[in-house]
């Protein structure tokens, strides 16, 4: 069911729409700094934030499965890609500084990092995709109050979303017919239970809002035990003619209050759906990209090898040696599929890409490295794609 469901969101935002006005925006980074005097502190502070929000926004802008080669950048070239700042709640002593700020970054600086790096990434926000929050009738002393809550939760990850161009359905006749249609309310329907009456609604909502594709976010009752988890499922809702997708979500539980545990569950459906979103867009942006390794030499016999081993992957076009010594080589692979395709099959011959913070290292390992288990099993990819 994943990997269908993952085929459904990569559909709905694939297609691109304008740039997102806060995509290279990183808001909200706190910023501390301390110095022999204000200058230096705040100098400090505002070097620190620079890094912090700089990393923040290529992880934003690539997929999850390149992070782990992203390209190491000094302070002095990070400052020099900033576009502009807003600097908020500052606060200054003799030697200590402290800020809320907000960092721009120029687009075409970053664009060229990652194009000079032959990592793919994010360049627009997606066409826009309507959530509408449901609640499911069985929570029916509270299903009002928890719809209300469910849709606050929402309204937060539409006002945070840099990538996923959210629309937030609220309550109306439209919703209410298709909350009771979900939740197979007969009596709330009464003889209008009909799937064309449903798809009726959801092309109204579509227009209402001017998106291509709807997406219901169904909560159920609040679990009465502190130590349950709270339930969600994502359901695809444009062809509710059919038996409607269905993809559930848990938040853990905690001591937070409710509202916060719901925004919780909201994020995580939201980073599921940022995250295929990037790895399908990224996928196809399959332009003949290059990146420069460096491959440790143990010995001659081992180099011949590796260079015989390289020449068997078919997404590696050609491998040009810029330098070679008794100790390693600097190698440029030209590929022609996205990164992760290149980093799999990469895998399958137990060679991995790893960022040690002077560039990139391509060793040979008889174990995955912990980074590469850890990542592929998040992406739902890790346990079949040796397959085939």
């Amino acid at each position: 069911m994943a990997s269908k469901f993952f085929l459904f969101i990569s559909c709905i935002l694939f297609s691109f729409c304008a740039n997102a006005a806060n995509m290279f925006t990183v808001n909200n980074i706190n910023v501390v700094g301390a110095g022999e005097n204000a200058t230096e502190a705040r100098s400090v502070g505002i070097a620190s934030g620079e890094t912090e929000a700089f990393e923040i926004l290529l992880k934003r802008i690539t997929p999850s499965f390149v992070h782990h080669a992203l390209p190491a950048v000094e302070a002095q070239n990070i400052s020099s890609m900033v576009l502009g700042m807003e600097i908020k709640n500052e606060k200054v002593t003799s030697n200590h500084y402290r800020a809320l700020v907000n960092i721009s970054f120029n687009p075409n600086s970053i664009k060229n990092l990652l194009k000079d790096s032959g990592i793919a990434f994010i360049e627009k926000q997606s066409d826009p995709v309507l959530i509408v929050p449901l609640a499911s009738s069985n929570a029916t002393d509270n299903q009002t109050e928890l719809t209300d809550m469910w849709l606050q939760a929402w309204k937060q990850i539409q006002d945070n979303s840099a990538l996923v161009d959210y629309k937030v359905a609220a309550t109306d006749e439209a919703v209410t017919y298709l909350s009771a249609y979900i939740n197979n309310n007969s009596a709330a329907l009464g003889n209008l239970a009909d799937p064309m009456v449903a798809q009726a609604q959801i092309d109204y909502l579509k227009q209402k809002y001017h998106v291509g594709s709807v997406m219901g976010a169904l909560i159920y009752p609040l679990p009465s035990q502190a130590n349950q988890p709270i339930i969600s499922h994502l359901i695809s809702l444009d062809n509710i003619q059919s038996q409607p997708q269905r993809l559930a979500f848990s938040a853990k539980p905690n001591d937070t209050p409710i509202n916060a545990q719901l925004v919780e569950l909201a994020t995580a459906i939201d980073d599921y759906i940022t995250r295929n979103w990037k790895r399908s867009v990224t996928e196809r942006k399959s332009n003949n990209l290059k990146i420069t390794v460096t491959v440790p030499i143990e010995h001659l016999v081992f180099w011949n090898e590796l260079k015989k081993q390289l020449a068997t992957i078919n997404t590696i076009e050609r491998m040009s040696v810029e330098q070679v010594n008794v100790h390693y080589a600097i190698v440029q692979l030209h590929f022609n599929a996205s990164y992760e395709t290149l980093v799999k099959q990469l895998a399958k011959s137990s060679l991995y890409l790893e960022n040690t913070g002077q560039g990139i290292m391509l060793t040979q390992q008889n174990q995955p490295p912990q980074w590469f288990i850890q990542q592929y099993q998040k992406d739902d990819t890790y346990d079949n794609f040796f397959e085939g």
